[in-house]
């Protein structure tokens, strides 16, 4: 993180030279893939004593809009005498683990699949 630190250093002229280009700019961010961030212009970061800092800019949805591009994603699911029972309802919870990751510019559909293929 640290030299992610220093590498970034460099665009504190870049943030600046922006307002200048641009005086109705008020706030510009920057999110590492390390997880820290850059806020310009600068502020204080109120962090109460003896507790750990755990924000992490990859978890935010400006990083993971800015990170990612839409997906078109077709979920498989195998519908066979096989998967019965729990393997169904594992099969189940993760098509709805993976489709809760999705963001709205995303796209999916839900297939079956055993001897017939059906859209879900």
């Amino acid at each position: 993180i640290l030299n992610g630190l220093k590498w970034s250093e460099a665009l504190n002229e870049a943030f600046t030279e922006n307002q200048k280009n641009d005086p109705t700019l008020a706030w510009q961010y920057f999110g590492h893939d390390n997880g820290f961030m850059r806020v310009y212009p600068g502020s204080a970061w109120n962090q109460p004593n003896g507790q750990v800092d755990l924000y992490d800019a990859r978890k935010r949805i400006w990083y993971i809009q800015g990170a990612t591009s839409p997906k078109d994603v077709i979920i498989m699911v195998d519908a066979s005498g096989s998967m019965r029972g729990v393997p169904m309802r594992i099969a189940k919870l993760s098509a709805m683990a993976l489709i809760d990751t999705f963001e709205d510019n995303d796209f999916f559909n839900v297939i079956s699949v055993s001897c017939y293929i059906t859209s879900i």
